[in-house]
């Protein structure tokens, strides 16, 4: 029995060596089964990161190539620029001397068309002295060719202070050069600067008509520039107008309603009973007619009417408009928000500085409304047309007027700066 039992033993060892052995083949296999899963999620991650950095390669070559083909686009506009200023230039130069202009009397920005026999097509002189306006001339086109050459005189001088190369070889446009070189020494709020950098803003969207970045190795500024050309003095407190914004954007009241709001509630039917065919003529409705008056485009059909038939009863016509203009200023004088005022003139002016074109003396000036004058203390007075606020030591005239013709588009203020209060007799 002993040897028996001994040997029933020696099977159970056997058979639970083979067991632990058959699991620990098991556990083995499982291992390897881990180990060749792990391997091959590692090898399709390795795989993903490097089809993920090639898509970046590839994302980034092109974009470098993009980059690459917008700088020779830049390049070849900027040539583009630059040739044709020197070919206008040419034509500046042939008109002056063709004409037997000597250089001193005048400096001409010529449109791209050489005149053609017995036609002159519009021209701007640095030095133009304003002259009396023919009066069979649409005030609307004397404004527009107004503003075309306010915006070729920005880009002369934008050009001239980025040191435009192409400029003609002549005494007097080599002082005017000087001068915007100059200009731009006096415009910046950095003692000293490597670089500037100027560029022409201008339209609805700005309150200013260049921007120049200045840059130094220690830090950067940013300056905006109104550029403004004066027979008279040149100071801010002479100017026409500093600023001019649309009544219908101008939110300087409280509760009620814009101009034209008024005007139209008000004032459009007595215009329109002066004249028969404006009264066949279709009125527009209140949120139209805001919205057409807000253009310089005449689209629709009454507004167009107003325009052909202005000088029809014009003096009764704008009767009834300088009424309109004058019960508007008694009425919104009791609802002026003074803090609106003073945000507005802060939001416009601040950080600006106005180089200033003074004819006479064929030099630059530069002008600035320090910031203890932008804040508004009181409505000091006002008369038919204006609104006249004090700050410190100045007076803004908020000047309510048509842009584009009584009656017709375009309701704003027009606002001056004057260094003292002037009375207007009403």
């Amino acid at each position: 029995m002993p040897r028996v039992s001994q040997t029933n033993k020696v099977e159970k060892a056997r058979v639970k060596a083979e067991k632990a052995a058959e699991k620990e083949k098991k556990v083995e296999q499982k291992r390897q089964q881990d180990a060749e899963k792990a391997a091959e999620k590692a090898r399709v991650k390795a795989q993903k990161a490097e089809k993920k950095t090639e898509t970046e390669r590839v994302k980034a070559e092109k974009a470098a190539e993009k980059e690459k083909k917008a700088e020779q686009k830049r390049q070849q506009d900027a040539e583009k620029a630059e040739s044709k200023i020197i070919k206008i230039t040419e034509k500046i130069l042939f008109n002056v001397w063709s004409r037997g202009l000597k250089s001193t009397d005048q400096h001409i920005w010529q449109d791209e068309k050489i005149d053609a026999p017995g036609h002159q097509s519009p021209r701007l002189n640095i030095n133009k002295k304003q002259t009396k306006r023919d009066k069979s001339e649409p005030d609307e086109d004397t404004r527009r060719e107004n503003g075309r050459d306010n915006i070729r005189r920005e880009y002369i001088v934008c050009q001239l202070m980025n040191g435009w190369p192409g400029f003609p070889d002549d005494p007097d446009w080599e002082h005017i050069r000087q001068e915007c070189i100059q200009s731009l020494h006096k415009l910046s709020p950095l003692e000293s600067f490597d670089s500037a950098q100027v560029s022409q803003t201008g339209g609805r969207n700005h309150n200013y008509d260049l921007e120049i970045q200045y840059s130094s190795p220690s830090q950067s500024s940013t300056v905006h520039v109104e550029f403004k050309h004066c027979n008279h003095k040149p100071a801010i407190v002479d100017l026409p107008e500093i600023l001019q914004k649309s009544c219908e954007t101008t939110d300087i009241f409280s509760d009620i309603e814009t101009y034209t709001v008024f005007y139209y509630r008000n004032y459009i039917h007595q215009y329109i009973a002066l004249d028969d065919q404006l009264s066949m003529a279709e009125c527009p409705t209140l949120d139209e007619y805001r919205k057409q008056t807000m253009t310089n485009e005449v689209k629709h059909p009454f507004i167009q009417k107003i325009k052909e038939r202005e000088k029809v009863h014009a003096v009764a016509k704008k009767r009834v408009v300088n009424e309109s203009i004058s019960k508007y200023i008694q009425y919104c004088q009791e609802h002026i928000s003074l803090d609106a005022v003073s945000k507005l003139i802060q939001s416009t002016q601040t950080n600006k500085k106005y180089l200033l074109w003074h004819s006479p003396t064929r030099q630059f000036h530069v002008d600035t409304l320090p910031e203890e004058e932008m804040r508004i203390s009181e409505l000091s007075s006002v008369n038919h047309n204006t609104l006249i606020f004090r700050a410190n030591n100045l007076y803004y005239h908020f000047l309510l007027r048509w842009k584009n013709g009584k009656g017709r588009t375009n309701t704003a203020w027009q606002i001056s700066v004057r260094g003292r209060r002037i009375t207007i007799r009403k």
